[in-house]
């Protein structure tokens, strides 16, 4: 016959009652019932270790990306005897038997406040007789929410803050909330977080960086336990760049050597600024349409900067072929447009460089330090 564990608790007056119970068969002695397991002192604060194995990332959005990652928390012994109990949990379990392997005597429930969607699986319990340790392994899949402090102005020398918040929420089986002044989450100095190498056509991502903290009066009204882990995800740049900016340069070019046509040839002049004016327009219709966002972003900038210069060539040659064969405004209108043009050019490159410098020094803070990626306000733990 084979054997079967059918697992019971009951909770009544700060007691809380397990039994294991093997079918005929097992070889394995039942335990006995009604055995009352008491609470265990605990020094408060406890610390929840807690680590993190980042899988995969992918799909992301201006507001939204997916992952999925392994979460490892483990805490001190609560109650008498939990230990064996979670062993005797475990071991019914990945025998093939029946048993809840959420059935644990005390557990602590996990929140993903910035989760849009998620789902857990492949929960594994394990437990550490020595240190009287009872921890789980979950892997965790899902859509979060972006948490991003930019307003897309430095589009596209941005980096992109990925974000997974995990929080505290209520003990499971006693629905008490668990406060930070009483449990709270620590680094595991044993196991180190870490992140597999990641691919995406549209970003390179960095080291990510962890850290633990509390929420604030405005998130819950007492401090609760929070873990935070932030992937910078830095943009290509150059792709954007290499398919929009050289075509513009070739427009603003061609439209500027319209001043080498002679001012007597009225049509030549009048229809070519015409069609580099129309091009430079229909070029941002050419690209892959980048995000919407809040501010104008450096390539909105640069278009109309393009834009602008290519509208007062036409302006300048369409006024000075009206005017006789004097070489002196035309002359004058070419070296207007030269200058305008460069001094465009050199501003708009030079906030590029210092884009491109701030976004590297922010990605390259040391890894302890999530805040200066997310606007999100929280408190230091």
């Amino acid at each position: 016959m084979a054997s079967s564990y059918t697992l019971q608790r009951v909770a009544g007056d700060g007691d809380v009652s397990y039994h294991v119970k093997l079918s005929a068969g097992g070889g394995r002695s039942d335990a006995a019932a009604g055995d009352q397991r008491k609470p265990i002192l605990q020094q408060f604060p406890v610390s929840m270790l807690i680590h993190t194995r980042i899988m995969a990332i992918g799909n992301i959005t201006a507001t939204t990306f997916q992952c999925r990652f392994d979460l490892y928390v483990n805490w001190p012994e609560q109650m008498e005897g939990a230990v064996e109990f979670a062993q005797d949990l475990d071991e019914a379990t990945l025998a093939g038997v029946s048993g809840d392997r959420a059935a644990l005597a005390w557990q602590p429930l996990i929140r993903f406040p910035n989760a849009i969607e998620y789902t857990e699986s492949r929960r594994l319990i394990f437990t550490d007789e020595v240190r009287r340790r009872i921890g789980q392994r979950t892997t965790v899949q899902g859509l979060f929410k972006v948490c991003s402090t930019g307003h897309g102005s430095a589009f596209p020398f941005d980096a992109v803050p990925l974000e997974l918040v995990m929080q505290l929420g209520f003990e499971m089986n006693s629905k008490q909330q668990l406060y930070a002044d009483k449990y709270r989450f620590a680094m595991n100095p044993e196991q180190p977080n870490l992140s597999y190498a990641q691919h995406d056509p549209e970003y390179s991502f960095w080291p990510a960086r962890h850290a633990t903290m509390t929420t604030t009066p405005l998130e819950a009204p007492q401090p609760i336990s929070k873990f935070v882990v932030v992937m910078p995800a830095v943009r290509k740049w150059s792709q954007h760049c290499i398919r929009f900016v050289p075509l513009l340069l070739v427009l603003n070019v061609a439209s500027l050597f319209l001043f080498c046509v002679p001012v007597e040839q009225l049509a030549p002049r009048l229809i070519g600024s015409l069609l580099l004016l129309l091009a430079t327009v229909l070029a941002k219709l050419t690209v892959r349409a980048w995000p919407t966002t809040q501010q104008l972003s450096w390539l909105d900038t640069y278009y109309f900067g393009c834009f602008l210069t290519s509208f007062l060539v036409f302006v300048l040659v369409t006024t000075t072929s009206a005017m006789d064969s004097d070489p002196g405004p035309h002359k004058a209108a070419a070296v207007a447009s030269v200058v305008v043009w460069a001094l465009m050019n050199v501003v708009s490159f030079t906030k590029a460089k210092n884009l491109i410098a701030a976004t590297t020094l922010k990605v390259s803070i040391p890894t302890t330090d999530p805040l200066s990626l997310c606007c999100i306000s929280r408190m230091p733990s």
